[in-house]
């Protein structure tokens, strides 16, 4: 149900910042270093930034805001 899936949510969120975290400190002590699986993960969160970068400026035109 609604629920279930919601805590499922939740839970893949917290993975991902407990990542995020991870792989900010790997990006800060490598100096640009990376296995490839490393690299894929990186790719991965960029490409979710890129994409909540999008939406948020829609929004920002859509709200008439800068």
């Amino acid at each position: 149900g609604v629920v279930h899936d919601r805590r499922k949510q939740v839970a893949e969120m917290k993975e991902l910042l407990d990542l995020i975290e991870k792989y900010t400190t790997r990006v800060e002590r490598s100096g640009g270093q990376f296995s490839a699986r490393d690299e894929g993960t990186l790719h991965g969160l960029r490409v979710a930034l890129r994409i909540w970068r999008k939406h948020e400026r829609r929004r920002n035109r859509e709200q008439g805001g800068t």
